[in-house]
């Protein structure tokens, strides 16, 4: 008698959290659990789960999660500019530093465009990110994104913005911390100082160049 061919199984694909817990015999807020790294989970669990995703190539549809109230694990970040050596440097510490506490950065360049930067922030609310982060954001207080996001649940940071946003800002001292390395060099027999790199014409320049003068006067010296 001939013999049948055998037919190949396929791992039908699984595309939500909800089917791979009933793959797994699991409720669906174990997996979320493991999904979103929280504790409470057994470790023999936890590593079923994680074996089973790299198994049948799961990835969670962070879209999705956010839409759902879940967190997205992913955080927006917004320059106007990466055009130095010294701000690729801390966007790439700053995406390492997300990465290991688990999220993912979307960075996006404006080029000192208040209206380009307005329609990223509603693209970072409208995919449901964790947080935003603005460098150097040139927003006008007034601006009717700015009350949006104060009235947002999603945590805002802004670095050295423009203006007087009322939101979280990290300012850097720039007049202070020149003054600090002008002692410092001083203390060490320097008398002749010039910085290099930096136009008075640049924002930040201007205040690296207003704390050299300002520490050199402090001292009767001509900068």
């Amino acid at each position: 008698m001939p013999r049948c061919p055998l037919k190949k199984t396929v791992q039908p694909a699984i595309q939500s959290t909800d089917a791979l817990a009933r793959h797994l015999g699991l409720s669906r807020w174990t997996v979320s659990r493991v999904l979103n790294n929280h504790p409470g989970v057994k470790d023999e669990t936890r590593q079923r789960v994680q074996e089973a995703m790299a198994q049948l190539g799961f990835e969670p549809n962070m879209m999705a999660r956010g839409l759902r109230g879940s967190r997205t694990m992913m955080i927006g970040v917004c320059f106007q500019e990466l055009d130095s050596p010294v701000l690729a440097r801390k966007t790439a510490m700053l995406q390492q530093l997300l990465r290991r506490e688990g999220y993912r950065a979307i960075i996006e360049l404006t080029g000192g465009d208040p209206e380009l930067e307005e329609a990223v922030i509603r693209n970072f609310l409208s995919i449901k990110v964790d947080g935003i982060v603005l460098v150097g954001s040139t927003l006008p207080s007034r601006q009717p994104i700015v009350r949006q996001l104060q009235a947002a649940s999603t945590p805002v940071v802004t670095v050295d913005p423009t203006s007087d946003l009322p939101l979280t800002q990290i300012h850097l001292d720039r007049v202070w911390a020149m003054k600090m390395i002008v002692d410092h060099l001083f203390e060490l027999g320097h008398r002749r100082f010039a910085l290099l790199g930096f136009g008075s014409d640049n924002q930040y320049g201007h205040l690296r160049l207003r704390g050299i003068a300002e520490a050199l006067q402090a001292k009767g010296l001509v900068f």
